[in-house]
């Protein structure tokens, strides 16, 4: 006597036990002798599971998709969409959510977590479409839905939008309840975590050292230090963001989030033998991962190969253009090649679809500044300022811009506020910020104050022959002959060939033989 709910059991069986090809043929004969729907989609998860997509689609379809089980359309929506069949897929989708709202679907609470994962296949549709607000539209409606639905909630998060919306995302989540349940005592400081990007550190994860099993706590979880290093690299703490990266990579190796911070801090720090084994190892593993292909193009970027880089940026961009380091990558590849134009059109682009995002702003007031457009450049880094005030390098690319202009007390104004970010990080901040503000007091006559300050700046670094020099021609100007000698003499013992410094002693000296006599 056959017993089909046997063989469904086995089947499942299986499919949890990844034994795939034993469970498409097991399925087969089910459907063959049953012909019943929920047999069908059993099959249809065989074939998908083994990569056979366009042939699991043909099952689902033997019955009324819309009408029929939701794990169906779900399951026939996305092999469409991986098939390239994306208007099967859509119009499927349409004719089950329509335009219906979020308070709509609500009222289908048995149905909430499938409905979310519908609504994020609708969004990705979209997305592929390049129709970017519907694409939202659809994300934080699954969100709304099921907030545990972490395929909308990376898309939110890949999508970078502006802190406005993040804000009033979270806001519209409490407001529906939707953050309550049995799970809501640990999801929400997750949830803040992930969107809390205009939060100060302490609100945005200092609640998950809180949550607590067994000694265990979420503030050791993989994920959220990502997100935590993610956040120290976009505001420039390159140091602790390597440093938490690298606790992440060797607990945890392939986790993505954490891999591309990693990858980042390493071009930062010029780890050019690390970069180079990091990614050959991506390759060997991952070779049709665009990460793999993106830090091939950091090693050689780091390397001063830039030609090769933006090679190898462009190939990651092709295989995966939602991801914004990516796009920066390849733009910042071109701008160090000097194709300032082409390095423009990428920050764009990348701005187009990423408008949360401070970063392509500054890449584009950067081109602006490089081509002596002094008026766009601090058009854009005022915009850049917009989205991302807490970064201290937007401070300070725009104070870079004033002086430029000659606006010499307005960009001290902007280097001053750089460092004080820096400071609101618990860090003191680069000596490069220290040496321009130093450089916009003494350009506004403010002697006493520039002397101060290049003084920090060699305390950060007093192997710095740049900053040795500018104390001495501060000095100089100061008519502390004297001690300006000393300050070139440090200059040139560090950097000899300078012959700037070499005429500014000249001239030192002689006036202080002139003083003397």
């Amino acid at each position: 006597m056959f017993d089909a709910a046997a063989l469904r059991a086995e089947v499942e069986r299986c499919l949890s036990r990844r034994s795939f090809a034993s469970a498409e043929f097991l399925a087969m004969k089910l459907w063959s002798l049953t012909r019943q729907p929920q047999d069908a989609l059993l099959l249809a998860r065989a074939l998908a599971a083994l990569g056979q997509l366009s042939r699991a689609a043909y099952f689902l379809e033997a019955f009324d998709l819309p009408r029929s089980s939701l794990d169906a359309l779900l399951l026939a929506s996305q092999c469409w969409m991986a098939t390239g069949k994306l208007d099967h897929a859509m119009a499927a989708l349409e004719s089950l959510l329509g335009d219906s709202s979020v308070a709509e679907l609500l009222r289908r609470p048995e149905d909430c977590e499938l409905l979310a994962l519908l609504c994020f296949e609708r969004g990705r549709g979209f997305a592929k479409q390049e129709n970017r607000l519907n694409a939202l539209r659809w994300y934080k409606a699954a969100l709304h839905l099921n907030p545990k639905c972490t395929e909308a909630l990376d898309a939110i998060l890949a999508a970078h939008l502006r802190p406005a919306e993040l804000q009033e995302l979270m806001r519209s989540l409490r407001d529906c309840n939707a953050l309550g349940g049995p799970h809501r005592q640990w999801f929400e400081p997750v949830l803040v975590a992930a969107l809390g990007q205009t939060l100060t550190e302490e609100e945005r994860f200092g609640s998950l050292a809180n949550i607590v099993l067994d000694a265990n706590s979420l503030a050791a979880d993989s994920d959220m230090n990502a997100l935590r290093a993610e956040s120290w690299l976009h505001h420039r703490n390159v140091a602790g963001a390597f440093a938490l990266a690298s606790s992440i990579y060797k607990s945890d190796p392939h986790h993505v989030r954490a891999a591309l911070v990693y990858v980042a801090s390493m071009v930062e720090f010029k780890k050019t033998v690390e970069l180079f084994s990091f990614a050959h190892r991506l390759v060997k593993d991952h070779p049709a991962q665009a990460l793999s292909w993106y830090a091939v193009g950091a090693y050689y970027y780091s390397a001063g190969k830039f030609d090769q880089s933006r090679k190898y940026f462009h190939k990651a961009v092709l295989m995966d253009g939602g991801t914004l380091a990516f796009s920066l990558a390849y733009g910042h590849a071109h701008a160090k090649h000097d194709e300032s134009d082409r390095a423009m059109a990428v920050y764009r682009t990348a701005s187009r679809l990423f408008p949360g995002s401070h970063h392509p702003l500054v890449g584009t007031a950067m081109e602006y500044l490089r081509t002596n457009n002094v008026v766009l450049a601090e058009k854009f880094c005022r915009l850049a300022l917009d989205a991302g005030s807490l970064d201290p390098m937007v401070h300070n690319e725009l104070g870079v811009t004033l002086y430029r202009q000659r606006r010499f007390d307005a960009a001290a104004e902007c280097f001053l506020h750089a460092i004080q970010r820096e400071n609101s990080f618990g860090r003191v901040g680069p000596e490069c910020i220290y040496a321009n503000l130093g450089h916009a007091l003494r350009r506004a006559g403010k002697l006493a104050e520039a002397q101060d300050v290049f003084a920090r700046a060699l305390a950060l670094n007093p192997k710095n022959a740049s900053a040795h020099a500018a104390l001495g021609l501060t000095l100089y100007m100061a008519g502390k002959f004297e001690r300006a000698v000393e300050a070139f003499h440090a200059s040139l013992s560090l950097k000899s060939d300078d012959t700037a410094v070499t005429e500014l002693l000249s001239l030192a000296l002689k006036d202080l033989a002139l003083a003397s006599s």
